[in-house]
């Protein structure tokens, strides 16, 4: 009898072994991958020591059932213990807000106020942007710099009790620089803090996305008409656009929680149309890297605008656009090359506070 069992549970013991090996070349799998990455890809067989690492790569990341485990692993965690799978990355704050915790995306030091620049830092960067705002004076060219706060800049009540007794007691970075820009050679740096938090004050709804990194439409709207009157143009209203409510499931922190299931990250957001129908915008793609146009076909003798800018600006290109008759944008930092090959009217740099 005990000879049986023991086969019994050899032939469980193989058999198991089986189906997780064979499923790693045969793709068992039907669950999606949901954690917001690249899984590793087969390597081409060779006998080196770097073909052996990335076959285990390869191995862990595609054995049998292994997405479906791993979102169960995530959904338990979340759903039961209220934790991040990654909390090096997400933390859950207060009144279901996410936040962003990264401390390889420059996220975390600037949320914890760790990351001042040192006095030889500040002038040089005050040098810098010196030289290239009188640069670009010669040719003609306005310069202008926006920064944009990050979520726990506007919405510190929601932040973790735990994470909130990491931050320094000490000026941000962005009043740093702009404060020493200011009065040292009289840049001034375009942004919307006070606006928003005044905003936020008399209107209960949320200018950022709970479930997201980024501020949803009407945080960037704001945003929009402080750049403008920055850049001492007049912008649009809300009376100019119909608004309409609209819900958004999940967001950029749900997929770092590896989740596939996001039906219950319901956000809310707004819509906005421009009311004047006779104003008609194209987006155009570019033969140059990480660069679209935004045309509009109103503004034939309008000026053009030059937008090195990351992700933060994406929600108000709608609105800057209705304003110029090109602009030119690119996810990158400044690149003088390409101001030389563009030669637009106007250079702005717009950044959130994480990179700036």
């Amino acid at each position: 009898m005990t000879n049986h069992i023991s086969k019994a549970y050899i032939i469980l013991f193989v058999s198991t072994l089986a189906v997780f090996g064979f499923g790693v070349f045969y793709d068992w799998d039907s669950k999606d991958n949901c954690e917001n990455r690249k899984l590793a890809e087969m390597p081409s067989f060779s006998f080196s020591q770097s073909y052996f690492i990335d076959l285990e790569s390869y191995v862990t990341d595609h054995f049998s059932f292994r997405n479906r485990l791993a979102d169960i692993n995530s959904t338990i965690r979340w759903s039961i213990f209220n934790s991040s799978i990654k909390p090096d990355q997400v933390q859950n704050g207060k009144d279901s807000f996410l936040f962003y915790t990264s401390n390889t995306d420059y996220l975390y030091k600037s949320l914890t106020r760790q990351n001042l620049l040192s006095a030889k830092a500040l002038i040089a960067l005050d040098s810098t942007l010196v030289k290239r705002k009188e640069y670009l004076a010669q040719k003609g060219i306005d310069y202008f710099m926006a920064v944009w706060p990050n979520k726990s800049s506007i919405y510190p009540e929601y932040l973790p009790t735990h994470l909130k007794k990491h931050i320094q007691d000490t000026i941000s970075r962005v009043d740093q620089i702009t404060h020493y820009l200011s009065s040292h050679s009289g840049i001034k740096v375009i942004e919307a803090y006070a606006l928003l938090k005044a905003i936020k004050l008399d209107d209960s709804t949320s200018l950022y996305l709970k479930n997201d990194t980024h501020w949803n439409n009407k945080g960037a709207f704001f945003a929009y008409q402080s750049l403008m009157k920055g850049m001492n143009m007049i912008p649009y209203n809300l009376e100019d656009f119909n608004i309409e409510n609209q819900e958004v499931v999940g967001g950029d922190l749900v997929n770092l929680l590896g989740l596939c299931n996001q039906q219950s990250f319901i956000d809310k957001d707004l819509i906005f149309t421009f009311k004047d129908a006779s104003i008609k915008t194209e987006k155009l793609t570019s033969k140059i890297n990480n660069m679209h146009i935004r045309r509009n076909y109103a503004l034939n003798e309008g000026k053009t605008i030059l937008i090195f800018r990351d992700s933060f600006t994406s929600a108000m290109l709608p609105f800057i656009q209705l304003h110029f008759k090109e602009c030119f944008v690119v996810w990158s930092s400044y690149n003088e090359g390409l101001v030389n090959k563009l030669k637009p009217d106007i250079v702005l740099v717009s950044k959130t506070e994480r990179y700036f």
